[in-house]
């Protein structure tokens, strides 16, 4: 049985029970969609306790479009609320919701969907960067394209042999996910070689999910860094490596 909600002041019905998982998760989906959460509502949903459990309901069910919905109104609930929680926050927030908007996609076996948004994701979060070692990103040839330049860029030629990396640098979070991309590629075009399988009945589109991550990261369409061993973008041609 799945736990109750840890916040014992949101109750529902006239004796006061406790809303479990599935009750909070149809509540914030049954939301209108121009009606973003407000703060409570937010807060209580992206604290580990609640967030667990919701999500352990979504995976239980294989309910994937629903959690590809929660996870883009929660990524326009962490921009609109962004000035209440700490720069630290914020940015963990958003690396957390992007990475889940991938899963889900993934999950749901929608390719071509999983290699726009990761292409859209990148192109606008050249903000939300991690630290990795200097030896790390020597061991693994792949982070070059993602390793973040001095002036802001992304992309580093590749280290003249004898030459020291630095001891930390910075990289785009997507970089943990290079791998899982390379396999939906793959996936993507042994798909194109047979019938590819229609999206589920009601699953957003493509097109409508790109939008949103536009909406939620606050920027327009911008180009991202060309990951070497893919190919080109979504938009520029084949996603085969």
């Amino acid at each position: 049985m799945m736990p109750a909600l840890c916040v014992a002041a949101l109750t529902v019905g006239k004796k006061g029970s406790p809303l479990t998982p599935q009750d909070w998760l149809a509540r914030l989906l049954a939301r209108p969609l121009a009606d973003p959460l407000d703060w409570e509502s937010y807060s209580l949903t992206i604290v580990d306790p609640t967030w667990k459990a919701v999500w352990a309901v979504i995976e239980s069910h294989q309910a994937y479009d629903d959690g590809l919905e929660l996870a883009l109104r929660l990524l326009q609930a962490t921009r609109q609320h962004h000035d209440k929680l700490e720069p630290r926050a914020y940015a963990s927030a958003r690396i957390r919701l992007y990475r889940n908007v991938l899963v889900m996609l993934e999950k749901a076996a929608r390719w071509e969907a999983y290699l726009r948004a990761w292409d859209a994701i990148l192109a606008q979060t050249d903000d939300l960067c991690v630290s990795v070692t200097g030896e790390a990103a020597a061991e693994n040839k792949a982070l070059a394209a993602l390793i973040r330049r001095p002036d802001g860029g992304f992309g580093v030629e590749p280290h003249r042999y004898g030459v020291p990396w630095p001891s930390r640098v910075e990289v785009h979070f997507l970089h943990t996910q290079l791998s899982r991309r390379a396999l939906v590629a793959r996936r993507l075009a042994s798909d194109l070689r047979g019938t590819p399988a229609p999206s589920p009945a009601g699953a957003l589109s493509t097109d409508a999910v790109l939008q949103r991550l536009i909406e939620a990261g606050g920027r327009g369409h911008t180009t991202p860094p060309v990951v070497p061993g893919f190919g080109a973008r979504a938009d520029g041609g084949s996603w085969e490596g």
